[in-house]
């Protein structure tokens, strides 16, 4: 997949993920496993890895002491995990997610291609 297919991914994945919900963002995914022909799955993956831990990053810079607290919360709630635990389990989701993106959005190119070459 190209850089430019590569970042389309991305913002589509993002603006998915801000103005409908995080369960959207998966249209990113699947664009990248469309526009990807060699590894979809892992071009979805890493989509929403990148868009979901910049999404992260971005509430760690915005509101650090709020989303430490927040997490170390959550991590307690879990029992007695480490603080980072929900970001790592946030950003596993995003890889599933990411990579079950990519496989669908590589069906339709393949057999587009197919019809392609049968026709």
């Amino acid at each position: 997949m190209s850089r430019k297919n590569f970042i389309i991914s991305v913002l589509v994945a993002l603006i998915a993920h801000y103005f409908l919900g995080w369960q959207y963002s998966i249209i990113g995914a699947f664009l990248a496993g469309y526009f990807s022909h060699k590894s979809p799955v892992r071009s979805g993956a890493l989509t929403l890895l990148v868009s979901w831990g910049a999404l992260i990053a971005y509430n760690y810079v915005v509101a650090a002491s709020e989303v430490m607290a927040m997490t170390a919360v959550v991590a307690a709630i879990v029992g007695e995990a480490p603080a980072f635990l929900p970001v790592v389990i946030t950003l596993f989701i995003a890889v599933l997610m990411g990579a079950v993106g990519g496989w669908a959005g590589a069906v339709p190119s393949k057999s587009k291609t197919k019809a392609e070459r049968d026709g």
